[in-house]
This record gives structure tokens, C-alpha cells and sequence, in this order.
């Protein structure tokens, strides 16, 4: 009983993690509109580091059928937040390949998040 009520525990602290995981994405993504990139980016940095940590245990405690459900998602997350982390570094540092501060959006929702091939939106 207590391994589910700390699975229950670490899914619900996942879920508000992954909520400002989101919302620090959509954030940096506002990129160079918003002035606080440097914070907002380092917010998400600091999200993502804990949501990969509380992914770890609760991948500890889930059943191999489970564990093939969740990683799933799991690395959606990650994905897009590195991503983003990337990107946004290379626009912060004036990159060449990124045209100097063009407007970018790297993150399609989450909900809909379902090709690789989409994730990468650049104007020019």
C-alpha cells in the first residue's frame, strides 16, 4: 500500500512539474519578445533536471507494462525541452544557422505532439 501511495505521490508531483516544464517552453519560445529569456531559460533547465529525477523514481516503482506506457511521454518532455534549451541558447548567442533573432517556435502542444518531422518551425 505505501509503494502506491508514493507512486500516486510522484505522479501527481510529475504532473505539476510537467505543467511548468510546458510553461517555460512556451516562454523561451516567445523568443526575442520576451525579455527575461535568461531566466525563464534557466527556470527551464532546473524543470527539466527535476522531472528526468522524479521520472527516475517513478520508473522504479511501475511494472514493466507501465514503464513502456510512461517512457513514452516521458521522453516527449525531454525531448521538447532540450530542444527548446538548444535553440534558444543558439538565438541568445546570435547563431548564423538561426538568422540572428528570427522568430522561432520549436514546440508544437504537447497534446498534439505526435511527429518528429514537426517540431522545428523556423521563419525567415
Amino acid at each position: 500500500m505505501a509503494t502506491n501511495d508514493a507512486l500516486v505521490n510522484l505522479k501527481r508531483r510529475c504532473s505539476t512539474i510537467r505543467a511548468a516544464v510546458t510553461r517555460f517552453v512556451a516562454k523561451v519560445n516567445e523568443v526575442p519578445q520576451y525579455t527575461n529569456i535568461d531566466y525563464e531559460l534557466q527556470r527551464l533547465e532546473e524543470k527539466a533536471e527535476e522531472l528526468n529525477s522524479v521520472d527516475k523514481e517513478i520508473h522504479m516503482l511501475l511494472t514493466d507494462v507501465e514503464y513502456e506506457q510512461d517512457i513514452v511521454d516521458c521522453e516527449k518532455y525531454e525531448d521538447n525541452a532540450k530542444l527548446t534549451i538548444f535553440l534558444a541558447k543558439k538565438i541568445r548567442e546570435g547563431s548564423d544557422k538561426l538568422h540572428n533573432h528570427e522568430y522561432f517556435g520549436c514546440l508544437r502542444s504537447f497534446d498534439t505532439y505526435s511527429n518528429a518531422s514537426d517540431t522545428l518551425l523556423l521563419k525567415t
